[in-house]
């Protein structure tokens, strides 16, 4: 807004187009200052010009609060995988964060990631994660993962609870979305 607060106090500046006094040469004076046809021209091709930045700006604002919007909303109600330098940041800013970690190779990790995917879209209060188990060393041993599938629970970024292995979802691997829901 302030670009267009600019151009239009340069174009209503009354001294771009006005004739100095004392100009002794004639056709000089015709050819360097417009004439009244020539100032209304330019009249509209300055209103035109200051809708169009208006336009502009607002659009610009307009795209700022949805890309705002969305990265508040980020990945709220989908099933998301992430790498290890996008751990803190989704998990400290989020009130509910659930982060599977998993293996791509292990078929109880695939169970999971079916049984998230059904939960994440029901539950959007809640951010739920997946993080390759492999690639996240660090997270690894800070939360003393020993046993894939785990899923780490977090409120505010501090860690709540966690689900290991499938000893608490009854323990077979066609246990019921509900479980672990209810979990």
């Amino acid at each position: 807004m302030a670009e267009a607060r600019e151009i239009e106090k340069a174009y209503n500046n009354p001294t771009s187009y006005q004739r100095p006094q004392g100009g002794n040469d004639k056709d000089d004076d015709e050819e360097d200052y417009m004439d009244e046809d020539e100032k209304e021209i330019f009249e509209q091709m300055k209103k035109e010009r200051m809708q169009e930045v208006r336009e502009r700006e607002r659009g610009r604002e307009e795209r700022e609060e949805e890309e705002r919007i969305k990265k508040e909303n980020l990945w709220y109600g989908e099933y998301t995988e992430i790498v290890e330098q996008e751990f803190l940041p989704y998990v400290t800013k989020a009130d509910f964060s659930a982060v599977h970690f998993h293996h791509k190779d292990f078929e109880r990790c695939k169970i999971i990631d079916k049984h998230l995917q059904q939960i994440s879209s029901e539950h959007k209060e809640c951010k739920f994660l997946k993080l390759d188990a492999e690639k996240s060393p660090f997270f690894v041993n800070k939360l003393a993962i020993k046993v894939l599938p785990t899923i780490c629970l977090f409120k505010k970024g501090v860690l709540v609870d966690q689900i290991v292995g499938f000893e608490e979802l009854g323990g077979k691997d066609d246990f019921k979305t509900i479980v672990l829901t209810r979990r």
